[in-house]
């Protein structure tokens, strides 16, 4: 089972700027925790307790580098959940529950079938 690791940032409320360089910050270090980034999900084959300590352990890293700064990178952070990933529908594109085929009785592909 695939878990996913979803983070979102507080671009509305800080600086575009540090958040682009917090995002590269977090990219790298989840990388180099074993996940894989599809957008803003990070996804890997740990299970789900092992993944959300390697995440957390990835982002701690991060928060000790910010605190030598002026901020925390929490303060940053807007979202951080780990779930499994076959749990997440991607409610953008076409539904998977539900497909429909319309077949149109035209005699084009008459041939094919003999």
């Amino acid at each position: 089972m695939q878990t996913a690791i979803i983070i979102s940032l507080h671009y509305e409320t800080q600086s575009f700027v540090a958040c682009r360089e917090l995002w590269h910050s977090i990219c790298a270090r989840m990388a180099d925790a074993g996940f894989t980034r599809n957008g803003s999900r990070f996804t890997t084959a740990m299970d789900f307790d092992a993944a959300s300590r390697q995440a957390r352990g990835a982002l701690d890293g991060i928060e000790s580098e910010y605190c030598a700064r002026t901020q925390s990178a929490w303060e940053y952070i807007r979202d951080f959940y780990a779930v499994p990933d076959s749990a997440i529908i991607d409610l953008a594109g076409p539904s998977t529950h539900a497909i429909e085929v319309d077949m149109m009785a035209t005699g084009a592909f008459q041939k094919f079938f003999r």
